[in-house]
Parts: C-alpha cells; structure tokens; sequence
C-alpha cells in the first residue's frame, strides 16, 4: 500500500449495526492503522482490568458467571434503563478515552505516516472528533441495521432500545466530514471504503 506523505487522523463512527465494524475492518485490511474502541471496552470488563471489580460492585454478582463477567447480562441490564447505561459509562468511558490518547501519542511518536482510523460508537458525544483530521460516518436504513443486530442475536426490542439511546443519525451526518452509505452489499460497502481510502491518502 502507498502511504500519504504525513499521518491522517480520522474518526470513524456510526449507530449499531450501522456496519462501522466492518468498514474498520475494510480499511486496515487496505493498511490503515485502526484503534478499535469496542476492543478496548471488552477488554475494560475482563478480570484483572482496572475496570472489572468496579463494575461488579455497581451491577452486583448477578452479572459474572464464574469469575468473568457476561456482558450479555449487563447489556439487558444497561440497555433496559437509560441511568444504567450512564452508570457503566461513567466507569469505563474515562478509561477507554485514556487509552485512545496514549495510543494516538504513541503512533504519533512513532512517526507514523499514512492513514490513522479511530473506530468509536461514541466520538461524537466524547467531543472527539474536534481533535482529529476528519470524521467518517457509516450509515445505514433502520431495517438493515435491525436486521444486523438480529443476526448477532440481539432481539428486537433491545436491538430498538440500544438505537434509541444513541444519538440520532441525523446528528451524527451534521458532524461528519464523508458520510458512508452503507445500504447495498459487503462489496459495495468494500468499494466504498477502497475510495475513501484512497482519496484521503491522495490528500496527503
């Protein structure tokens, strides 16, 4: 892959089952270097993370199944109740938003060259997208995002709840700089991304 002469840093971003994931994996297969958000809240809520125990003390034991805790357990409890949601948030937000920086740093001090994607749900409402370059918005039809979600097993009427506790999609497009239509096949949403790629490194 041909690198940009300087480093780009785009945010990349959109509501569940929009396809954001995919488009990530879309772009570091092309050589893009991902920070992965979603990763790094899995990882909050392992044993041993600073995030676990706190966690457990907040929801109570009935989440963990052995010494892990089971996230889809706390996601019926954090996606049936706004204030729970804001609850785990507030645990675990502060230290996935550290992370992002000191990885950002890092790459930074590396002299990286190229193209920089940070795949996060919540740039927006993190404020995020005004330290980086540009932010990228996958979106995508109610029905196909619904239909996404159910393939992962999420029911309707959670997969419902989770959209609803999201920002809206029209602000996420007023905030975006490429918004990414993702209403056809895997390959049209491959081809889509190739030419972002592609036009974002011929910028730099």
């Amino acid at each position: 892959m041909a690198t940009g002469s300087k480093k780009i840093m785009a945010g990349l971003t959109g509501g569940a089952g929009s396809g954001k994931s995919t488009a990530a994996k879309y772009f570091r297969e092309l050589g893009a270097r991902v920070i992965d958000a979603d990763r790094m809240g899995h990882a909050m809520l392992k044993p041993g993370s600073p995030c676990h125990r706190q966690v457990i003390k907040a929801f109570g034991p009935s989440i963990v199944t052995g010494n892990r805790i089971n996230r889809k357990l706390l996601g019926k409890i954090v996606f049936g109740s706004k204030r729970e949601l804001e609850k785990l948030n507030r645990i675990v937000h502060p230290y996935i938003l550290t992370n992002i920086k000191n990885k950002i740093e890092k790459i930074k001090n590396g002299g990286f060259k190229g193209l920089l994607i940070i795949d996060a749900a919540l740039i927006v409402p993190w404020g995020l997208q005004k330290k980086l370059d540009l932010l990228i918005v996958v979106d995508s039809p109610v029905k196909n995002r619904l239909e996404r979600l159910a393939a992962k097993g999420i029911p309707l009427s959670q997969a419902r709840r989770i959209m609803a506790f999201q920002l809206p999609d029209s602000k996420l497009k007023r905030e975006a700089d490429i918004i990414v239509a993702n209403d056809g096949s895997l390959s049209g949403l491959k081809k889509k991304v190739k030419m972002v790629h592609d036009y974002l490194l011929s910028q730099s």
